[in-house]
């Protein structure tokens, strides 16, 4: 092999005529997914990429691969390895909540416990240590379990003390709370301002849907009115179940006609195995949900609305698992990977529990070897992740997906995300090619091409 030709990277050429209305293998999307590089190309194009990414000894090179040459890779989003890596915490000050939503992951936790103070003081002094080797900026959110604004006096507490760690060390942080939005008070509104506190509101927008599923719509919409007045940032974001989906470009019409201050919602499948746990239900939600949710996609662009989505948002980082092994302090005392399991009446609490903050130990106590169970989820260690193209943006699926569902759901969970990131691929080659040439029919432009 000649010393001139470029070492290949990780690239596919993945068929998408369908995508235009042409035959699937007339139009291909190249995609270097660690360099987050794509383009289109013809079925000729593809066939010479494929063979050269085939080929053991390249004698040649493809403008693609070519191309890359010059591209740094994504950054890869810092996957703890040990505790002492972590930068992500949540705290779950309850298991309190004045909601009852139909589709709540912690439901089965519901108590009256909340979380002892020595548990998050000894939290922040972990987070805060002069001697941790991760140096990355502290992410604190205050959410699950139940509603943490039951627990406000608690919450003014813990950041009153981290702000004192903060002084202390150096060390930079921000703070983040998820909220159903029914306990805003004055008061509270503009604490969570003056603490540049990130806010997001769990809200179904219509009525009939928050009434239904969560309730308190008058109070919550009285609430975010009030959010606006007092200039306090938030975002809203929606659960979707397999009937609330159909009313999606409804919600977008209101929140344009009664909440016109309200310019992005986000909107996430809920996943239940209860509702969705065999592979034909899962499949037809999905489905739904990647219908409805394109559809009204470009519905909200004319709307001047950013509707937005994590599960197709996955072109910004790279990354080997999707569970990043979060520290989860929950209301017991004890420390979780994940904020969706974490009261000991949970089915999966023993585990998802890797540490406690309830020893006579100075600062929380960690079981390595469960942590480096947690962290084997991962698309190396997955057979089905090997060949996939998407495999560094979904990072191996979701753990608890896999603890929840039956084996025979994964393939469909997988097929899904491929086509959220294919979708996501030709949205932002499409904004690209209308920008570069405005007034241009880029679907007609491709077919012109083939």
């Amino acid at each position: 092999m000649s010393n001139n030709i470029f070492p290949r990277p990780e690239a596919y050429a993945i068929p998408v005529g369908e995508y235009f209305g042409c035959n699937k293998t007339d139009v291909f999307i190249a995609y270097a997914p660690l360099y987050g590089a794509y383009g289109l190309m013809n079925a000729t194009e593809a066939q010479q990429l494929q063979a050269i990414l085939n080929d053991t000894a390249p004698t040649s090179e493809h403008e693609f691969l070519t191309a890359l040459k010059g591209c740094p890779k994504l950054a890869q989003l810092p996957a703890p390895k040990t505790p002492d890596d972590i930068w992500e915490v949540d705290l779950l000050l309850n298991n309190i909540c004045n909601f009852h939503c139909s589709y709540c992951y912690s439901a089965a936790g519901r108590s009256n416990k909340r979380m002892p103070e020595s548990a998050w003081r000894k939290t922040v002094d972990y987070l805060f240590e002069q001697e941790r080797k991760n140096k990355l900026p502290v992410r604190i959110h205050f959410s699950g379990g139940g509603e943490p604004l039951i627990s406000f006096s608690e919450i003014q507490k813990v950041v009153a003390y981290i702000e004192k760690k903060h002084a202390e060390s150096g060390r930079p942080y921000s703070l983040g709370i998820v909220s159903n939005g029914s306990l805003l008070t004055d008061e509270i509104i503009e604490y969570i301002r003056d603490k540049k506190i990130d806010l997001v509101i769990s809200f179904e927008v219509l009525p009939e849907l928050q009434n239904r599923e969560r309730g308190a719509y008058d109070k919550v919409k009285a609430n975010l009115a009030r959010l606006h007045e007092l200039n306090c940032p938030f975002g809203i974001r929606s659960p979707l179940t397999e009937d609330a989906l159909p009313l999606l470009p409804t919600m977008l019409e209101a929140l344009k006609s009664e909440y016109p201050y309200i310019t992005s919602l986000t909107v996430e499948p809920v996943h239940s195995p209860e509702w969705y746990g065999t592979p034909e239900k899962l499949k037809s939600y999905f489905d739904l949900f990647y219908e409805v949710y394109t559809k009204a996609y470009e519905q909200a662009e004319k709307l001047g609305i950013f509707l937005g989505s994590n599960t197709f948002s996955q072109l910004k980082y790279r990354r080997k698992a999707k569970c990043m092994c979060k520290m989860v302090v929950t209301a017991e005392g004890t420390i979780s990977y994940c904020a969706r399991v974490a009261a000991s009446t949970e089915p999966l609490y023993d585990r998802f529990i890797y540490g406690t903050c309830l020893t006579s130990a100075n600062a929380p106590t960690f079981d390595a070897e469960k942590f480096a169970e947690i962290n084997r989820h991962n698309i190396e260690e997955q057979p089905q992740c090997r060949q996939c193209f998407a495999r560094w943006n979904c990072g191996g699926d979701c753990s608890l997906f896999h603890q929840t569902y039956a084996a025979e759901c994964y393939a469909v969970s997988c097929n899904f995300t491929r086509k959220c990131l294919i979708w996501e691929i030709l949205l932002c080659i499409r904004k690209a090619f209308e920008k570069q040439y405005p007034g241009k029919n880029f679907e007609q432009h491709v077919r012109d091409s083939v």
